[in-house]
């Protein structure tokens, strides 16, 4: 994955550096608080044997790292202010050996990496890990799903863990979050409020109990006080808090002392931290990337069953899948049976259908597929041959697979991450790589456009142009939106490198990357399952907790459940509630959605909650124009009002969606298509006359 080499946290360093230098001075970095980087003031200072000091810093900690020991927590603090400082020296510094200056700038790069890597695994595994009997209840209470007699054996060994807390805290989520409609329905939140507090030393646990008062109580109320007050204690180190706190503020639903310039930079700083733990969770296999699609409940009820260029309809459960899959692969038609193995070899690479993920089991089925001319199943093959994923790495043979995809208009783009990496077999070339990236992206291939931004920003394969590197980033973060891609394109913003700075820019994208991150078991999607699986009550508790985070899916989804009354989960005034998520979504994050919602609630009225006015009903329409229901309304409502051209283009813009969301416009839309021509027929009739 290309990787911008920028630290956001050194761009306030470098403006210090420009205006220290302008005045002829040296000034160093002081902090107010160790735990926050962020947070400190630039001091004169005469010091000047700075990279001397960077130097004996890096060799320092280094030692550290190498050696045995463990490293507490409360060092990992202190070296990382440290490294902020030295940072911010090496910067100001214009020492005459500037390959001296890049290397000292990789090394603190790399110890900055470290100490993230050392502070998020400190925080992820108690010292005393839960044991493995605690750990194989819970497992099987979440494949085979809740049971009494288990559940209470597995609360019983919770009082003999070592760290008993980490246990409860658990059961707690467990019990909140995890779907049960028939054999244990969540019908209040006591016993999940009783596991927290034997929890509550955790400051995870703290954080869970804040979102929970900040969801199911009012704007004014003491628990809401509280709340905030935990939510601002734990943001530095908890990405939940993190979250909550950026949101709130830059909402401005909580005080802030900031004015608008300070308060998006100290946002973005927010936002930034959690984008960057996002990216690395990518990089290091923490958690992959999500795969794109509908996390929208009222979409859902819109999809019927879902078809197949090839196979028509396809059974959705696995093993059934595997089986159909199976009989069409030994069938007599050959193109069929080529993309079966390919599918077949798809379900064992991945795991699929009880079939443990095998890449070396899924290389026949690719390789019969291939034989049969199915160009994926060549860039397959390639992709394992690059890796050495079930077969001995092999990048020769690997471009040898890639070529006789690209042939068959596949697989340019992996021909390019060979030559752009390069090893003993195939020499690196960044030119060719280049020109494979730009044969990807003519194939609407469009995570081509990452590599090229790299190598447009570095000069290497071509001429260094920022601009067009920019450019490039840009269109992976449009066209193949991925965490690496929009934070990419955050930093780009924020420095202002082939673009002009901009601190809302940058803000949007790091929160997008922050938001993709998902936790275990606490999700838009893990919501979603809970949905599909009958427990809306669990769903929409989950949906009210993300909201909480900024989630704006999980904003509309909580929202259309509680219009809906698709669950109860105690909240006051469920429709009014709705409504102001609803308000919340569409105003301060400009949700289709949402505005079309509020569209609907001026011109139904929903029990007196809008005033019914049709005139401000239209505007939420118009505004959500990417929104094929809203078009839809607009139209009847332009038609209610005779203005018949309007209503016709309401309901042609409406057309053009993808089929299910276009299907109500077609009918209405044809009548007016089938009106003006008339209408043009009859003026061109009278000028006749």
């Amino acid at each position: 994955m290309v990787r911008v080499v920028a630290v956001l946290l050194l761009l306030a360093w470098q403006r210090v550096a420009a205006e220290a230098a302008s005045a002829g001075e040296t000034r160093t970095w002081v902090y107010d608080d160790a735990r926050n980087p962020w947070s400190g003031r630039a001091v004169a200072s005469t010091d000047g044997g700075r990279i001397d000091a960077v130097r004996a810093f890096v060799d320092r900690t280094t030692q550290i790292f190498d050696a045995p020991d463990d490293i507490s927590l409360e060092t990992l603090l202190e070296m990382e202010t440290a490294l902020h400082e030295h940072f911010r020296a090496l910067l100001e510094a214009a020492p005459a050996d500037a390959d001296e200056t890049i290397e000292l700038h990789a090394s603190l790069q790399d110890l900055m990496e470290l100490i993230s890597s050392e502070r998020r695994y400190i925080k992820a595994h108690p010292s005393a890990p839960l044991s493995d009997a605690f750990v194989d209840i819970h497992d099987d209470l979440l494949s085979h799903g809740y049971d009494a007699t288990t559940f209470e054996s597995w609360v019983a060994v919770a009082t003999t863990e070592v760290e008993p807390a980490v246990a409860y805290a658990q059961i707690a989520q467990y019990l909140l979050l995890e779907p049960n409609v028939k054999a244990h329905p969540l019908t209040s939140l006591e016993r999940v409020h009783g596991f927290l507090a034997q929890a509550a030393i955790l400051a995870s646990t703290q954080v869970l109990h804040a979102l929970l008062a900040l969801a199911f109580n009012g704007t004014d109320s003491p628990a809401v006080d509280a709340a905030e007050a935990a939510i601002r204690l734990h943001a530095p180190d908890d990405y939940v808090a993190r979250m909550v706190l950026a949101e709130r503020l830059w909402t401005q639903q909580w005080a802030t002392e900031h004015n608008d310039e300070a308060l998006c930079d100290h946002v973005v700083s927010l936002y930034y931290t959690s984008a960057e733990e996002s990216v690395r969770d990518l990089a290091d296999g923490v958690e992959p990337e999500p795969m794109e699609g509908s996390t929208r409940l009222s979409q859902r009820w819109m999809q019927g069953s879902q078809t197949n260029e090839y196979f028509g309809e396809v059974p959705e459960n696995g093993l059934e899948a595997l089986d159909y899959y199976q009989s069409l692969a030994h069938g007599g038609d050959a193109y069929l049976s080529a993309e079966a193995a390919h599918r077949l070899g798809e379900m064992h690479f991945f795991g699929d259908a009880n079939v443990p993920a095998d890449a070396a089991a899924a290389r026949p089925f690719f390789e019969r597929a291939a034989a049969g001319g199915i160009p994926h199943a060549l860039a397959n093959l390639g992709l394992m041959h690059a890796h050495g994923l079930g077969v001995a790495k092999n990048s020769s043979a690997a471009v040898d697979l890639f070529t006789q995809a690209a042939e068959l208009g596949f697989a340019q783009h992996g021909l390019g991450v060979v030559y752009w990496n390069g090893d003993a077999l195939v020499p690196r070339n960044a030119t060719r790589a280049v020109g494979h990236f730009e044969a990807a992206i003519d194939l609407e291939y469009f995570e081509a456009h990452q590599y090229l931004g790299a190598a447009y920003l570095d000069g290497v394969g071509v001429p260094r142009n920022v601009t067009r590197a920019f450019e490039h980033f840009l269109a992976a973060s449009v066209m193949a939106p991925s965490r690496q891609s929009l934070f990419n394109v955050g930093v780009l913003y924020y420095q202002g490198t082939g673009v002009q700075p901009s601190c809302e820019s940058a803000l949007r994208h790091f929160r997008a990357v922050a938001l993709r991150r998902d936790l275990p078991g606490f999700s838009v999607r893990h919501a979603i399952e809970s949905f599909v699986a009958g427990d809306k009550t669990r769903a929409l508790v989950e949906h009210l907790l993300l909201a909480q985070l900024g989630h704006v899916d999980a904003m509309v989804n909580a929202a259309f459940q509680l219009e809906k009354q698709l669950g109860d989960a105690w909240v006051p005034r469920p429709l009014e509630t709705a409504l102001r998520l609803y308000e919340h979504a569409a105003l301060m994050h400009n949700d289709s959605e949402a505005l079309r919602q509020l569209g609907q609630c001026h011109e139904a009225g929903w029990a007196d909650l809008c005033a019914p006015n049709a005139s401000q009903a239209l505007q939420y329409y118009q505004a959500a124009s990417g929104d094929a229901e809203a078009l839809y309304h607009a139209g009847w409502l332009h038609l209610a009002a005779a203005d018949w051209q309007a209503a016709r283009g309401a309901f042609a813009r409406c057309r053009a969606f993808a089929f299910p969301h276009h299907a109500p416009c077609v009918a209405p839309g044809l009548a007016l298509d089938a009106w003006s021509l008339l209408h043009d027929i009859a003026s061109w009739w009278s000028t006749l006359w």
